[in-house]
C-alpha cells in the first residue's frame, strides 16, 4: 500500500525538524570576541600583570633631560663647578655658590639669563671691570664691561669711568689698558715690573715703572687700587 501525498509531506517536515535539532546540538566555532576572551583567560595572572605594567611604562615614560655643569667664580662665597637642571638661570647659580659677597657688583651681570652647559658665571667685585675674553665669550656671556666710560682708547679698550678702580697687583696687561693714559706697551711694563719686584706696596710705586711720569701718574692714580 503506497503512502499518500499528505503522509509524504509530514515525513519531509519531520526530517527537516530532526536535522535542525541535530545542528543545534553540534559545538559552534568561537567568534573573534569569544576567541580573544579565551586567550586572555588562559594567560597566567602574573604575566597579565607584567603586561599591564609594561603598557603603563610605555604610556607614561618620557626622556628626562640631563643636568649640566656651570663654573661660578668671582665675588661669591663658594666658587666652584655646580650642576643645574634645564631652565636654571644666573640667579640660581649665585644661590648655589652660597650667594654674592658683600662687595659683589651683581648689576654687571644679567641675573635672569638662562644657564647653559660649560658656562662660566663671573661675579665682579664693586669697582672691578670684568674683562671679556674672546676665547671664552660663548662660555661666559655674563661677564661684560661697564658701559659707563669715557669712551674707547685708540686701541679699542674701554677706559674706566669716574669712581671705578682697578687692582694693579692682580690685573692682566689686557685689563690695565683700561687705566687712563695706559696703552698695551705700558701695561706690559707694569706687569713686568710687578713680576720682577713683587706687588706694589703703595700707589706711588707705579712711578717707578718706566713710562709713568708725574703727569701720567696724576691721571691714573684715582683709578688704581691695591
Amino acid at each position: 500500500m503506497s503512502a499518500s501525498p499528505f503522509d509524504k509531506r509530514w515525513l519531509l517536515l519531520a526530517g527537516a525538524v530532526a536535522a535542525l535539532g541535530f545542528g543545534l546540538l553540534l559545538p559552534r566555532p568561537a567568534g573573534p570576541e569569544h576567541a580573544a576572551a579565551s586567550v586572555e583567560a588562559t594567560v597566567p595572572p602574573s604575566l597579565a600583570g607584567a603586561k599591564e605594567f609594561d603598557r603603563s611604562l610605555r604610556a607614561d615614560a618620557s626622556p628626562t633631560p640631563s643636568e649640566f655643569a656651570v663654573y661660578v667664580c668671582g665675588a661669591v662665597k663658594n666658587p666652584g663647578v655646580y650642576t643645574f637642571a634645564p631652565g636654571s638661570r644666573v640667579v640660581d647659580a649665585l644661590k648655589q655658590a652660597g650667594g654674592p659677597l658683600p662687595d659683589a657688583d651683581v648689576e654687571q651681570i644679567n641675573l635672569a639669563q638662562p644657564l647653559s652647559d660649560a658656562m662660566k658665571v663671573t661675579v665682579p667685585h664693586k669697582g672691578q671691570i670684568v674683562a671679556s675674553d674672546p676665547a671664552t665669550s660663548d662660555a661666559a656671556p655674563t661677564t661684560s664691561h661697564h658701559r659707563r666710560s669715557h669712551g674707547r682708547s685708540s686701541h679699542g679698550a674701554h677706559k674706566l669711568a669716574d669712581g671705578q678702580t682697578l687692582d694693579v697687583n692682580s690685573a692682566s696687561a689686557q685689563e690695565l689698558v683700561q687705566l687712563p693714559g695706559v696703552g698695551p706697551s705700558l701695561a706690559q711694563r707694569i706687569v713686568d715690573y710687578r713680576e720682577q719686584n713683587g706687588p706694589f706696596q703703595t700707589v706711588d710705586d707705579l712711578q717707578n715703572v718706566p713710562g709713568i711720569g708725574p703727569s701720567k701718574f696724576e691721571r691714573l692714580a684715582p683709578f688704581v687700587r691695591l
